[in-house]
């Protein structure tokens, strides 16, 4: 699976994330949470889902970049 397979989810190793997808053509993100609850950001930047899917703790980077700021 490629990152870029539009509406499928990349799981991601935090203990409250289990994952996220990303459309990049209309920059929509969604976090799935472990609780079952998916929560969508609209026009959110590419650079911004990689560091996410990238990042050492996924769940201090959605803290700090993304949760609160794409509405």
């Amino acid at each position: 699976m490629s990152i870029l397979d539009f509406g499928s989810m990349v799981a991601l190793d935090s203990s409250f994330i289990a994952g996220a997808s990303y459309n990049p053509l209309s920059g929509t993100l969604v976090v799935f949470m472990r609780s079952g609850a998916s929560y969508p950001y609209h026009h959110v930047p590419y650079s911004v889902y990689i560091g996410f899917i990238t990042a050492p703790s996924p769940g201090a980077y959605y803290n700090a970049h993304i949760k609160g700021k794409y509405p």
